[in-house]
């Protein structure tokens, strides 16, 4: 079976966390039909709007959940912030969410600004919620070890936060790089090495790919040699390798 990852943070002062804003509003939630999904969605998506509505978001990329996380902890001062890590059977289609991207096409939005956004109706199953991890607990997981994060003191964008991943992760030191990324999700277990290696591709997009070297170029960072990609994803795996060691030591 075929599945899709994705991911929310949330705090005290979000909608409704696993579920809806609108949730408790209603005792009977009926799967809503296209024209009430694109009415809602189209409440969803602004920001000042002041009415909870019946949908949740995720996201399919990790990094942006995290920036997100360090938005609310940083520009709002919130201390309770947690990230969920999703996983959905792609046949679901009855409880499996909705791809933004094409709600927005459906009401002539900009549908490129929601392409990594999925809305879930009424809540998130809690079957799908594979694990729940604080913040805090990222953080102190890897509190020895906050380059990229420095930027991260303050509210940033996505794409800063990601340039500064990328010039963290290319280093020229391969091991170093995947023993950090195991180091930056190892709060979430048994889901760090897949979050792990998103977190890496996230943050790598849009490269030149050089087939006659080998290697994947980005003007202003550097480049990758294709070997490493591999040898970075083995050391992730190796540290939870590592760690199972240590436990039973």
């Amino acid at each position: 079976m075929k599945y899709q990852y994705f991911y929310r943070c949330f705090s005290l002062t979000s909608a409704g966390g696993p579920r809806s804003g609108a949730y408790d509003n209603y005792f009977d939630r009926p799967k809503l039909s296209e024209h009430a999904l694109l009415s809602e969605f189209d409440s969803h998506r602004n920001r000042w709007n002041g009415h909870p509505t019946a949908l949740v978001s995720v996201t399919d990329r990790p990094l942006e959940a995290l920036n997100r996380a360090l938005g609310k902890y940083n520009s709002r001062n919130e201390d309770k912030i947690w990230i969920i890590c999703i996983k959905v059977p792609k046949a679901d289609v009855e409880n499996g969410p909705h791809h933004a991207q094409r709600l927005a096409e459906e009401l002539g939005l900009d549908s490129n600004v929601f392409r990594h956004e999925y809305l879930f109706e009424w809540e998130i199953p809690e079957d799908y919620i594979l694990r729940i991890v604080s913040l805090r607990a990222i953080l102190a997981w890897r509190i020895e070890d906050m380059r990229p994060l420095e930027h991260g003191v303050e509210e940033v964008s996505f794409s800063t936060l990601r340039d500064a991943f990328r010039r963290e992760i290319l280093t020229p030191d391969p091991y170093a790089t995947g023993r950090w990324l195991y180091r930056l999700t190892k709060a979430f277990r048994t889901c760090g090495p897949r979050i792990a290696f998103q977190i890496y591709l996230d943050s790598l997009g849009g490269g030149f790919f050089d087939s006659n070297n080998q290697t994947v170029r980005y003007d202003g960072f550097g480049c990758i040699e294709f070997s490493d990609i591999s040898y970075i994803e083995q050391q992730i795996g190796n540290g939870i390798d590592d760690e199972f060691e240590n436990d039973c030591n």
